[in-house]
């Protein structure tokens, strides 16, 4: 007797795990938490009889979970009911735990009847297994879960769903100009149960960079889906949405929404603008928790900006640098409005609200551009002596120029700007008034011939 209560024991434990279900004496068994469109399969491996609170277990040897059993011989002791019965009494061994018992049913054997299957639905799926017995119930999720009772209907939780486990962000383009406006989405499982436990919180922290600017609370859209792609309704006031300090915090509690799906999803979106103090790289970093102590995932989403150095040279040579010459850059090759800058120590960082539309060279650096895209420079002040381009000259700024070192952005890629000379003119030293000598004199020789 001490050995069939030890026995129940430990089976009541393994309702602690998912991935073996057990039951005794119920007709149903209700799975709470089931996945969308995954099939759940109850099987029964022993008999279950009770006197009180008593309750013995049997198997008969032609049951196809027989062997599999009578092997596990250091989990499990078989008594025979009685000379020549092919029923067998089933007692768990001294010093066995709920792991050993839950390995011994690791997989279904062959030819193994199911007593009830059914397909889950995001929520509460009843199976109609009939019969009393310890049954083992697999889900096409590759969990399950194990428990016994003594009543006509049990409910077990499917934990397979483990929160965070697929958290994602996506930027709407990596490479950026600044003013530049980009679309963040953050999307993740956000499941009812984790593990055994129901959820009551889910925070969102999403921490963006100095070099982007947060919107505000309501540019942000929070969607919450089935496992069908279906948006659920959630009563205003329910999810909580805060902006502050570059940081955009979402949180929510599952339990406050009617018919939340178990496997439920949910999709966070908003869009950011690239500033002036953006640097090469603008990192943008979000945490998921679900519990005070929940250990969360992380997932950062990098925004780029770019630039160039501006070298205005000597045609003649390519390499004299020529101090005095001004430029403004543009984005298409005739027409349009000149990009505006902000100006400190030579480096020119594009600023929608700057007053600056004239960089200065010699030597500059630009910095804020967008990569892979054609810009145009124009210049409008020669050095002295030199002649202003009668065209725009193009560059392409590439993702391939740009570094960042201790947060400081350095600019491999230079362009050089040549202007030439201007035409000579007569000066001091030429022909000068020789000229009219010489014409005079011919004039005089004529008039002595005539």
């Amino acid at each position: 007797m001490s050995k069939l209560k030890k026995f129940a024991g430990i089976l009541l434990a393994l309702v602690m795990c998912f991935g073996l279900t057990c039951t005794a004496f119920a007709a149903n068994i209700v799975v709470e938490n089931t996945t969308t469109d995954k099939t759940y399969t109850a099987y029964k491996i022993f008999d279950a009889t009770a006197s009180g609170s008593a309750v013995s277990y049997t198997i008969d040897s032609s049951s196809v979970w027989y062997s599999t059993v009578n092997a596990a011989t250091d989990v499990f002791t078989l008594t025979q009911a009685g000379e020549g019965s092919t029923t067998y009494y089933v007692t768990v061994n001294e010093d066995v735990d709920d792991a050993d018992v839950i390995a011994v049913f690791a997989s279904v054997p062959t030819g193994a009847v199911a007593a009830a299957t059914g397909t889950g639905n995001g929520g509460s799926l009843t199976l109609n297994v009939g019969d009393a017995g310890y049954y083992y119930i697999t889900t096409t999720t590759g969990s399950a879960v194990t428990i016994t009772t003594t009543t006509n209907t049990i409910t077990v939780v499917d934990k397979n769903q483990v929160p965070g486990g697929d958290l994602n962000k996506t930027v709407s383009d990596t490479k950026a100009q600044i003013g530049d406006s980009v679309t963040y989405t953050i999307t993740s499982n956000v499941p009812a149960y984790n593990g055994e436990t129901k959820i009551e919180n889910y925070t969102f922290t999403d921490t963006l960079s100095d070099g982007l600017t947060a919107p505000v609370a309501t540019g942000v859209t929070v969607t919450i889906k089935d496992a069908s792609g279906n948006t659920v309704s959630v009563d205003e006031g329910v999810i909580s949405v805060t902006v502050k300090d570059n940081v955009i915090t979402v949180s929510y509690d599952p339990t406050k929404i009617d018919n939340y799906p178990a496997d439920a999803t949910i999709e966070i979106k908003y869009t950011a603008t690239v500033n002036t103090e953006a640097a090469y790289a603008n990192g943008n970093t979000v945490k998921q928790t679900w519990t005070e102590n929940s250990d969360g995932k992380t997932v950062t989403e990098t925004v780029y900006t770019y630039g160039f150095n501006l070298q205005k040279v000597d045609g003649s040579d390519g390499t004299t640098q020529l101090p005095g010459a001004k430029f403004k850059l543009y984005t298409s090759a005739t027409g349009g409005e000149a990009i505006t800058f902000s100006c400190a120590d030579g480096v020119y960082t594009v600023d929608p609200d700057g007053d600056v539309t004239e960089i200065e060279a010699g030597y500059a650096t630009i910095f804020g551009l967008d990569a892979d895209v054609t810009y145009y420079l124009e210049e409008t002040q020669a050095p002295a002596g030199y002649n202003v381009l009668k065209n725009r000259v193009s560059v392409t700024v590439s993702t391939t120029g740009t570094s960042e070192t201790e947060g400081t952005v350095n600019i491999s890629q230079t362009e050089k700007v040549e202007n030439n000379s201007g035409t000579s003119l007569p000066t001091t030293g030429g022909m000068g008034t020789t000229i009219f000598y010489v014409v005079g004199g011919v004039l005089v020789v004529g008039a002595v011939v005539l």
